[in-house]
């Protein structure tokens, strides 16, 4: 998302340019605006010489017959929209990232991790964070990980740490739901120094496979996926490469076997 402002104006806008909020703040014209890290809030330099400051809030993520709504910095409304049943849950810090798939609710707040079961959301499972600033939030049947300043942490939803994968020159501040993917048993992400590259880690150990090194491809890597059915030996890795191609690898295949690489399309 970005915002844009103007004479009396204050406008939040999606990467396709469709406009979500606007506000008509008292302010003159709006000359300069800065994202905090979390991307929660955004502040501004005015005409009349003050300084304005705005929170993302409204923010809606649905699963199944739930709706999870974040109605202000420290409170989300979920309700079951099948029987109009409403939870409201609220944190004593201020919400980062929310995300809500397979059954559980993720609120990553400045401080904390709160995993909510869509069976009980009276008792969530917490555990503190090393570091507050997390970017990216991805989620699959049995973990979930979560990206900060230093690392991709890989977690069970019982709030237990799993692994915590690494790769030589590692950045976190570009991945994103484009560049990371995971499922039950493998995790991939879109190398930022070479792009024609992608890490491919067993979810479990946090490392390489399957025979310890980082999958290549001839062109640069825009987008991957890995599949979410069937055992581990038959997992994929799909990726649209610059081209626009879309490609299929079978990344649990024998380490002495030749990678086949399927292109669809």
């Amino acid at each position: 998302m970005f915002c844009v402002g103007s004479f009396n104006s204050l406008r939040l806008c999606d990467q396709t340019g469709w406009s979500h909020s606007l506000d008509k703040p008292e302010t003159q014209s709006i000359f300069c605006l800065e994202w905090s890290s979390d991307g929660t809030q955004v502040a501004g330099g005015c005409g009349n010489g003050h300084v304005i400051f705005a929170h993302v809030v409204e923010r809606r993520l649905e699963w199944k017959h739930f709706e999870a709504t974040v109605r202000g910095r420290k409170t989300i409304a979920v309700q079951n929209v099948s029987n109009d049943l409403m939870e409201n849950l609220d944190f004593r810090d201020n919400i980062i990232k929310v995300s809500f798939e397979y059954n559980h609710l993720i609120v990553v707040t400045s401080t904390q991790c709160y995993i909510y079961s869509t069976k009980n959301w009276n008792t969530p499972l917490i555990f503190d964070l090393k570091e507050g600033n997390v970017s990216l939030v991805v989620q699959a049947e049995k973990h979930f990980l979560f990206v900060d300043g230093q690392g991709l942490y890989i977690y069970n939803y019982e709030g237990r740490p799993v692994s915590t994968p690494k790769w030589p020159g590692m950045r976190t501040d570009y991945l994103n739901e484009s560049t990371v993917t995971l499922s039950n048993d493998s995790v991939a992400v879109r190398n930022k120094g070479d792009e024609k590259v992608v890490h491919i880690f067993d979810v479990v150990t946090g490392k390489y496979i399957p025979d310890g090194k980082p999958f290549a491809h001839k062109m640069e890597v825009l987008e991957v996926a890995l599949d979410q059915c069937g055992p581990a030996s038959s997992r994929r890795l799909a990726f649209v490469d610059k081209n626009r191609d879309l490609h299929l690898l079978n990344i649990r295949a024998s380490p002495n076997a030749a990678k086949k690489i399927m292109k669809l399309g």
